[in-house]
């Protein structure tokens, strides 16, 4: 029997995990697991092990196939897209160097667009959306710190191909706990909520996600940005209800307290964000709609302009290379 090809695309932080934890049970599974991405220093240090700290404390190592050369990876029969929203539109187009014909892309990126960017280089019914609240801090190259074990759904489409089903039992069986969703586009809108709320603001003032409960000023305008999140996706059919998107919004800020968000971590190193398609996502279905929406609208064009500017007007570290993505929640 052939192995399974699953691609991870992306070998930043979220990247990393899956490929870690996928690789662990790989041979017992009959897959063939390889981490696809341009961060040199990352992508030697995959291959030569990768040394994991799980939440207990306990560290391992984990040796990884990741390359650089897109031209001439192997065929995959799955790519699981884990790039920063802004990346997709070029990673698509070298995904589809090594994606077989009949294969299946999988992304669990954050805001709103990437499968339709994605769907115009493979067609609608070979790409499949999906969230993940797993967590994941890359310390150094080849360094990974586990954080949260939170869910992953994976929209459902009739009938469901086969390689799909086996992705969910695969990611199932490495610890990852995923289900399918019939009705996705109400989770992605509210982890959307989730990540309008919570990164801008911690990226503005330079704070981790929990110091926003205790600031009755940025409580405030949290409450307004989610409200606003809420009125355009109901203006577009999506049944989101405001009092329990804001319990959920304020549960993962205390949930996740002393994390530093992946905007932040952006900013801090250097990086672009993905302002663009959380807030500024918001901004233009506002406008499509003819609801304002400025709370949105003045946290999209602070960070675009004033952060976004300040940071890639100055020398980064490591720069903006495909693949080289943060943790994919707050």
């Amino acid at each position: 029997m052939d192995k399974c090809h699953i691609a991870i695309v992306g070998v930043g932080a979220m990247g990393t995990r899956f490929g870690a934890m996928l690789q662990q049970i790989a041979d017992a599974h009959s897959l063939k697991i390889t981490l696809i991405g341009s961060w040199a220093e990352q992508i030697t240090a995959l291959n030569n092990g990768l040394c994991v700290t799980d939440e207990q404390g306990n560290e391992s190592n984990v040796r990884l196939a990741a390359t650089a050369n897109w031209r001439h990876a192997p065929q995959a029969d799955i790519a699981i897209v884990l790039v920063k929203s802004w990346q997709t539109a070029t990673v698509a187009a070298k995904i589809a160097h090594f994606l077989k014909p009949d294969g299946i892309a999988v992304t669990l990126q954050n805001g709103l667009g990437n499968d339709a960017i994605l769907a115009e280089t493979f067609g609608e019914t070979r790409v499949f959306r999906g969230i993940t609240a797993m967590g994941a801090n890359l310390v150094a190259p080849g360094k990974l710190r586990f954080g949260g074990n939170g869910r992953t759904l994976i929209e459902r489409k009739h009938p469901s191909p086969e390689r799909l089903q086996l992705l969910v039992g695969a990611l199932n069986a490495a610890g990852i706990p995923t289900e399918y969703c019939d009705e996705i586009e109400l989770p992605i809108w509210e982890k959307l909520a989730v990540n309008a709320a919570i990164n801008p603001l911690t990226a503005l003032h330079n704070i981790p996600n929990g110091e926003l409960l205790a600031r009755p000023d940025l409580l405030a305008q949290m409450e307004l940005i989610v409200r606003e999140v809420v009125e355009v996706a109901n203006a577009g059919d999506i049944k989101l209800s405001f009092p329990e998107t804001w319990q959920i919004v304020q549960s993962v800020c205390r949930q996740t307290g002393q994390n530093i968000s992946s905007m932040l971590q952006d900013v801090r190193n250097r990086r672009r964000t993905e302002i663009d398609a959380i807030n500024g996502m918001i901004v233009k279905y506002g406008r499509e709609s003819g609801i304002a929406v400025p709370e949105n609208t003045v946290v999209w064009q602070h960070v675009k302009n004033h952060v976004e500017t300040i940071h890639e007007s100055s020398p980064t570290k490591t720069g903006q290379r495909i693949g080289d993505s943060n943790k994919g929640d707050s």
